[in-house]
């Protein structure tokens, strides 16, 4: 089962767990693999890379990771990800959808938060 948020106001990071590497969300007693969050596209193409703009509201989010992982976000102007360029990439950076979907599923081996962007399908 996905849970899609639409909007990081309604995520609880007490309901936030990290078990084995992977991270999970808890609501009541079931437990939902992943956290999916739907974002305002705003993605701009590096020489290697996309840079993905997030909302200033991620920065709790980073917070908690950052209270046992390595923080997840850097800061420009505005706080973004970096995103490698491929063909699954590319193809997101180039439809026509206004979202994506951030999934956050597990810590990688340098201990970060893995994040994953999804396409948006209306």
């Amino acid at each position: 089962m996905k849970l899609i948020l639409n909007d990081l106001k309604y995520l609880l990071l007490s309901n936030i767990e990290v078990f084995k590497d992977r991270i999970y969300y808890n609501i009541g007693s079931i437990k939902i693999n992943g956290i999916y969050l739907k974002s305002n596209k705003y993605m701009i193409k590096n020489k290697t890379n996309y840079i993905v703009r997030l909302d200033e509201r991620m920065d709790l989010l980073n917070k908690f990771f950052n209270k046992e992982y390595r923080q997840f976000l850097r800061y420009n102007n505005y706080p973004y990800i970096e995103v490698i360029r491929n063909d699954k990439t590319e193809e997101i950076f180039n439809d026509n959808e206004e979202f994506i979907i951030l999934n956050f599923m597990s810590i990688n081996n340098n201990y970060y938060p893995k994040i994953h962007i999804l396409p948006w399908k209306t």
